[in-house]
């Protein structure tokens, strides 16, 4: 019964660990430490001469991992949100 909650909690914890940005560039000064949002930012900068296309190629390739988590889990999720909305 708690398997559910946990897969839920770790999926939620884990996207607001990926998508951290403020924090990586308050904290950090080199590249190589930042997050991939924070990291997309800096691509971003630099990339305003118009080359959008590796910027959104970027931003698809760092939505994956998420993606691919939650295809992985989402059967737990569905689960867990369904073991409390049923009568007995």
């Amino acid at each position: 019964m708690l398997k559910p909650a946990i897969v839920s909690l770790g999926i939620l914890t884990f996207m607001n660990t990926w998508n951290e940005f403020l924090w990586p560039i308050i904290i950090t000064t080199k590249k190589e430490k930042l997050t991939v949002t924070a990291l997309l930012r800096s691509i971003g900068d630099v990339s305003m001469n118009g080359n959008y296309g590796v910027l959104l190629a970027a931003a698809t390739l760092s939505a994956l991992p998420i993606m691919v988590i939650y295809l992985i889990f989402h059967n737990q999720m569905i689960n867990g949100i369904l073991e409390g909305s049923g009568k007995e």
